[in-house]
């Protein structure tokens, strides 16, 4: 399996630190950056546009763009009959999502959005643990993702774009992730607050009920460093720090606490992209644990929470 990447930046870094099976090509915004990767990771080729990379002999492409440029890229690779796998979030909204998933079919091409999430063995064992009731029924689920990024760097990042930037599309899909993948049932979007900063939402809480089931997300990029998921049952109670990226959780009933741990392999990336490479080497066109429909369902969450905020806003934009 030959990989090829677009995209040069910290991201893609982590890509090839995780081991990937041979990457053959390498195409970044930024030649220099990709050139700088070819030396440290033994890259054989550096090419100087996309277009030129689409159209080697690569079998798979990991988009690691901008978020505004994955639409344009999944389709133009799986026009060239190339399995794709694109960081999250799979495209600006649903309507493009809709439209990958049609295109992945029409090609007989696997695709794929990078929830790393879901291949960790903590988040494995957790959805267990939940599914078993361990803590009984669940009651509440509440996710802080803060981060602190300056003005500075808003301006010179696709995230101060109006467009594609903001914290919902680059931090919201790990919310949504587990509304989708751990409540699965559609809850009623009961209240949305934001604060804008340079013309993108830099604060976003959505609170989400349904049959006394509560869920809570709150991301910004203002806040101190905090990735936490609280989750309350019948029963106790379950805390995962960094639960996008769980190592362990903690597990409290009455006056008992446990710290439970879960070793992973490779960095934050592997799971998910060795999860790619079996899917492919036995054909699929579809990963099993982030099939299509929860990539669909976590734009539509995505454009739910946007809708809210965004003053009259344009449904022609984010429906099919």
């Amino acid at each position: 399996m030959k990989w090829g990447i677009l995209g040069s930046g910290n991201v893609a870094k982590r890509f090839l630190a995780s081991q990937p099976k041979k990457v053959s090509a390498i195409s970044g915004r930024t030649k220099r950056k990709s050139l700088w990767l070819q030396k440290e990771f033994s890259i054989p080729v550096v090419y100087d546009s996309y277009e030129e990379l689409l159209k080697s002999d690569v079998e798979a492409v990991y988009i690691a763009l901008p978020h505004g440029l994955h639409y344009k890229y999944a389709l133009e690779a799986m026009d060239e009959g190339k399995a794709v796998l694109i960081e999250k979030p799979l495209a600006l909204n649903e309507w493009e999502v809709q439209a990958l998933t049609l295109k992945a079919k029409e090609k007989n091409v696997l695709l794929m959005e990078a929830m790393k999430t879901r291949y960790f063995p903590a988040y494995q064992a957790l959805k267990k643990a939940l599914e078993q009731e361990v803590i009984g029924t669940i009651q509440s689920i509440q996710l802080f993702f803060y981060s602190e990024v300056s003005d500075s760097f808003l301006k010179q990042s696709y995230l101060g774009d109006s467009i594609q930037g903001g914290v919902l599309l680059d931090v919201g899909c790990y919310g949504v992730n587990w509304l989708v993948d751990v409540l699965k049932s559609q809850l009623h979007l009961k209240e949305v607050a934001v604060r804008f900063r340079q013309g993108i939402d830099s604060h976003v809480v959505a609170i989400f009920e349904k049959n006394e089931i509560f869920f809570q997300m709150e991301i910004s990029l203002e806040k101190p460093l905090n990735r936490l998921a609280l989750i309350q049952g019948t029963k106790g109670s379950i805390e995962i720090p960094n639960f996008h990226r769980p190592s362990h959780f903690v597990l409290k009933k009455g006056k008992e606490e446990k710290i439970l741990e879960y070793l992973y392999e490779g960095n934050d990336l592997t799971g998910e992209v060795r999860a790619f490479e079996r899917a492919f080497a036995l054909g699929l066109i579809e990963e099993p644990s982030m099939p299509w429909t929860d990539s669909l369902k976590m734009a539509r969450e995505l454009d739910r929470i946007r809708d809210a905020f965004t003053p009259d806003p344009d449904a022609s934009v984010y429906r099919m």
